[in-house]
């Protein structure tokens, strides 16, 4: 990653996705395994999660043939430990544990770009394996794009659009994905990421930012320094910004450090030997919780088929519960499960169903 400026600007999206040609035949599963669709953007999750008055996205100018100086960024990789399906309902999640083989089908990246000198430049997407979850410099496949006008078909790179690359290989564990650009100092390319926030921080203009839900996929961004530049070296004795001034980081009232989502999709086929939602026998059917995110209370519908015991666990990040409630042996029949999330606080949540010993979950946000 490059140095560190405070240069970011809006960008002017077109977020059509140019989708390539699939000309590779899938693996069909076995009837011991699942085979699934799934669209991995964590940057949409969060989005759809705070709503858009509570999401800004910028565009960051890199170029990997420039330093720190010339440019926000060398290059980005984004990691992909764990496998979330944006197209459904943000909360379906696959286990690496339980993956045979992944087929990465498409990526897409979110970019802006201006060609203005007239000279090629690359714009290189490979795909990585990954170490502890962390991006390696072990390269699995490779993609040059390569023109000398623009990679968008707009001449200000502040207008960006999706575009889609075609690896169709297999992987068989976790991978990260490598963005690259290498071009003239006049000319101009931009990837987009966003972040979350809770306002502004006092009379200044620094947003209260949330740390993202998917962070293993993002950089990490300190905004609330007084001046910028590679940590540690950046001015300022916190890494949060003090809005009220008491000397010490109080939740929910300072800035904070903040992670930036990256817009770059994967479209991946997994095959796996547990199905994506497996819910317990006598239960046919369990809702998302609603809504969600949530400030206050919170609901999910349930149907059993037949008489079963009940209960439900409401555990956080840190595997404490704090929620717990027997439901008792219930009929056959439509039920609603009612959680009562203000003395909670804000984060992700699990909620553990379980009937006749079966046990089913489903992931929250408190706002």
């Amino acid at each position: 990653m490059g140095g560190f400026l405070a240069s970011a600007q809006m960008a002017s999206e077109n977020v059509t996705f140019h989708v390539p040609n699939h000309d590779g035949s899938r693996p069909a599963a076995s009837s011991s395994r699942n085979t699934t669709e799934m669209l991995i953007w964590y940057g949409s999750a969060e989005e759809a999660l705070y709503g858009t008055g509570g999401y800004n996205e910028f565009i960051w100018d890199m170029n990997s043939n420039f330093g720190p100086l010339d440019s926000n960024i060398a290059y980005v990789s984004l990691a992909y430990p764990v496998l979330i399906n944006e197209l459904g309902d943000n909360s379906t999640e696959v286990d690496w544990a339980n993956v045979v083989s992944v087929d990465i089908d498409s990526i897409f990246v979110q970019v802006g770009h201006e060609n203005n000198s007239g000279l090629d430049d690359t714009l290189r997407v490979s795909i990585v394996s990954l170490v502890n979850g962390r991006p390696t410099g072990s390269v699995l496949w490779s993609e040059d794009l390569i023109s000398n006008t623009s990679f968008t078909g707009d001449t200000n790179w502040l207008s960006t659009t999706f575009l889609g690359f075609e690896p169709a290989i297999q992987v068989t564990s976790e991978f990260g994905v490598r963005i690259e650009y290498f071009g003239s100092f006049q000319d101009t390319f931009g990837i987009v990421a966003g972040y979350a926030f809770a306002g502004q921080c006092g009379t200044n203009t620094f947003d209260q930012a949330i740390e993202t839900l998917y962070a293993t996929n993002s950089f990490r961004y300190y905004t609330q320094y007084a001046s910028f530049g590679l940590l540690p070296n950046a001015s300022g004795a916190d890494i949060y910004y003090d809005c009220n001034g008491s000397g010490q980081y109080e939740e929910g009232q300072d800035g904070e450090n903040f992670l930036q989502n990256i817009n770059v999709a994967v479209d991946v086929t997994i095959t796996d030997n547990v199905s994506l939602e497996e819910l317990p026998s006598a239960v046919t059917e369990l809702s998302q919780n609603y809504p969600n995110p949530f400030d206050g209370t919170t609901a999910l519908d349930y149907t059993l088929n037949s008489s079963a015991d009940v209960t439900f666990e409401v555990v956080d990040l840190a595997g404490r519960v704090v929620v717990a409630e027997n439901m008792g042996t219930q009929f056959a029949g439509n039920y609603t499960f009612e959680i009562d999330g203000s003395t909670l606080s804000s984060g992700v949540y699990y909620v553990n169903m379980t009937v006749n010993g079966e046990r089913v979950t489903r992931k929250m946000l408190r706002k």
